[in-house]
């Protein structure tokens, strides 16, 4: 988008005088508001952060500070408290590193060959977080997913010793884990391996993994930093030391590794989608690895505001109401194409939404009871990052922070008829999302995509693991008009626009739906601030067991 239509936009906007109408009931229990979203300040939100001046809003670089100060900006526009380190700013200092791919080299010794690996065609590597110079010379151990799971009685590292080799595993989980519990427990195999001793981790893809994500688009990726933060002392934030690398085969060079082996990789395939668990063993020969990482400091803010509660002790807790603000920045490319992802439904569009909830709520003529957190994320494209440093230094109380409702990617390119809200099924939010869905006349649709692992994909994760229940709200699967195939043009924009250059104001996006998405949040943030007790994980459940603080009685 040029910085004409951009001026036009703002021109818009600023001249919008469309305010909140607020229709207020009060009474002890609940305070019922009759939303009005304004579309023009949707449109105008989204297309300035969607704005080519912004470069995609890559964490740490000038285009995403634009956004930063443009969010801050907005919400001292709407008076409300800077919750920052540095007024609304919360500042992190951050480690970024790029491959050096001029220093690449890759050979793999099987039994009676050995073959050099070409980058991009044969394997895919990142960056390392941690040195600058990474060498691996190690030999290999099948470890079916490299997943340990205590709570399902699961542990592919069963009698196996994996010290200084190189652990060769799976992408995914079982196909009979619980989809939620799965997607956790995927997350921890490179801190299974290197917990074992190991200095490697060989990636495989799986036909489901391939279907989702080909091999081919890890050419993309190339020349995107990866980023971790800095504690105090200097260590890095999820960085796993022992680990030289990690390191994806092509389906090709993966199938070579099990030439020498009692079973194929069309044998370990067909595994797969049965109840029976690999059995670890050794796989003949060596990987060998070298490669160079460029490392850099620099800082990228999250942005966080107050809206003070009404209640003289309810005041005191807080609902937390998040967004990412970043996005995938900048590809490479030739001069004159577009290289710009624009990030305008991820995630321009939730940033929108958040800050019209907030001028929604700053609006009203009795303010929420709790205290309502506005937190504009930085760094969630790269890991979640923005969202786990406010959780792990957080700027009110943890304990106190009662509930996140988190909005990321709402694909509005249909007017939908429903809603799909991950995580509403492990706590007693689940009722509150019900009723604001049914304030709307939609239906609650279950997570169509299980297999996806939603739960833990967005920035809400990093308040599940601190012991705070959260929900993700998302349009449906339905639309109401009969002749638009929702979960058609939901494929389409994941195959098509996410992470492109595409993902921008040119996309259809239907301004009354972003107005439906924007009153529902509101409604369940709204009731959240105002119920008589916090949210309550359900009982037994695995994320409230594995997670949950103590809390004061009520």
């Amino acid at each position: 988008m040029t910085g004409q239509h951009t001026q036009r936009w703002i021109i818009s906007f600023c001249c919008a005088a469309v305010f909140c109408g607020v229709a207020v009931n009060a009474s002890e229990e609940q305070l019922t508001v009759d939303f009005h979203p304004d579309p023009d300040r949707l449109v105008a939100h989204t297309a300035f952060l969607a704005d080519d001046l912004l470069e995609g809003r890559e964490a740490g670089t000038p285009g995403h500070e634009r956004a930063s100060l443009y969010i801050a900006t907005e919400f001292r526009k709407l008076g409300l408290q800077p919750a920052g380190t540095d007024g609304y700013l919360q500042r992190i200092d951050f480690r970024r590193s790029r491959l050096k791919t001029d220093s690449l080299r890759a050979v793999l010794n099987t039994p009676g060959e050995e073959r050099e690996l070409t980058f991009l065609d044969d394997y895919y590597v990142g960056a390392s977080l941690v040195r600058t110079a990474s060498s691996l010379d190690c030999e290999m151990v099948f470890v079916g997913y490299g997943i340990v799971a205590q709570p399902l009685d699961y542990d592919d590292y069963q009698g196996v010793d994996v010290q200084d080799k190189c652990v060769v595993a799976f992408k995914g989980k079982p196909a009979w884990f619980p989809s939620e519990q799965g997607a956790h427990f995927s997350k921890l195999k490179v801190k299974n391996a290197a917990d074992r001793g190991a200095i490697g981790f060989i990636s495989l893809t799986t036909p489901e993994s391939l279907e989702r994500f080909p091999f081919e688009k890890y050419r993309e990726r190339v020349g995107r930093a990866r980023m971790t933060w800095l504690y105090d002392d200097g260590s890095l934030f999820n960085a796993k030391p022992r680990i030289q690398s990690s390191i994806t085969p092509s389906p090709a060079v993966a199938a070579s590794l099990f030439v020498a082996t009692e079973k194929d990789l069309d044998d370990l395939y067909a595994m797969l989608e049965t109840e029976e668990r690999f059995v670890p063993f050794p796989i003949p020969g060596r990987l060998q690895l070298e490669k160079g990482s460029q490392h850099e400091a620099v800082t990228s803010p999250n942005v966080v505001a107050l809206l003070e509660g009404s209640d003289p002790v309810l005041k005191h807790e807080y609902v937390v109401f998040s967004a990412h603000s970043d996005a995938i920045g900048m590809k490479q490319g030739e001069a004159g194409e577009d290289l710009i992802i624009n990030g305008a439904l991820d995630n321009a569009s939730g940033i929108a939404t958040m800050l019209e909830v907030a001028r929604l709520f700053s609006g009203m003529e009795v303010a929420p009871r709790r205290s309502v957190v506005f937190a504009a994320m930085t760094a969630e494209e790269k890991g979640l990052l923005g969202a786990y440093y406010f959780a792990e230094h957080p700027t009110v109380p943890v304990q106190s922070m009662v509930a996140n409702v988190n909005l990321d990617m709402p694909i509005l390119l249909y007017e939908f008829a429903d809603i799909i809200a991950f995580g509403a099924g492990h706590s007693d939010m689940g009722g509150t999302v019900s009723r604001a869905a049914a304030a709307e006349s939609l239906e609650l649709t279950p997570d169509p995509w299980p297999e996806q692992g939603y739960f833990t994909r967005s920035d809400h994760y990093a308040f599940v693991k601190q012991g705070i229940p959260a929900v993700f709200v998302k349009g449906g699967i339905k639309a109401r008009d009969p002749s638009v195939d929702a979960l058609e043009v939901d494929k389409d924009f994941r195959k098509h626009h996410y992470h492109q250059v595409s993902d921008d104001m040119r996309l259809p996006i239907k301004w009354d739906a972003a107005v439906t998405f924007t009153r529902v949040n509101a409604r369940i943030a709204l009731e959240l601030a105002n119920q008589p007790s916090r949210p309550r994980w359900n009982d037994g459940d695995f994320f409230g067991e594995t997670f949950a603080r103590e809390t004061a009685a009520e």
